[in-house]
């Protein structure tokens, strides 16, 4: 029997479309996404750095869908702990990386930002609550 879905589950299904969302428009709408980061498209490391970004990020997309629709809490937990370190790298790189490219804080940056420590608190919950 499926045990009923704790709501902060539900931040993290949010957070697989977010990025479903994002990484087709870091593939479809690559300079659009950069220059929401304040970065000219027409630099080359910067577009190929927006390139790995995407590929990683389906790959984080796709690990997350699965372990939220398995029954396998422990996996989903494994996950989550990934993920919440993954979130603290972010935030660094994508700090440095506005920095060394010269681009400041946007919008873009700052919802990013304000996104991952939402993100970040809200796996602090999940894990703080005892597995089932």
């Amino acid at each position: 029997m499926r045990m009923p879905t704790p709501r902060i589950k539900l931040l993290f299904y949010a957070e697989v479309v977010i990025n479903t969302i994002s990484a087709v428009m870091v593939f479809a709408f690559g300079g659009a996404f950069l220059r929401s980061f304040n970065l000219d498209p027409a630099l080359p490391l910067v577009s190929e750095s927006l390139g790995w970004f995407g590929a990683l990020l389906v790959v984080i997309t796709v690990i997350m869908a699965r372990a939220l629709l398995s029954d396998n809490e422990q996996a989903l937990r494994f996950v989550i702990e990934g993920y919440l370190i993954g979130d603290v790298v972010y935030l660094i790189v994508l700090a440095r990386w506005l920095s060394a490219a010269g681009a400041g804080w946007s919008i873009g940056a700052a919802f990013a930002v304000g996104l991952t420590l939402v993100l970040i608190v809200g796996r602090i919950v999940y894990l703080a609550r005892p597995a089932a």
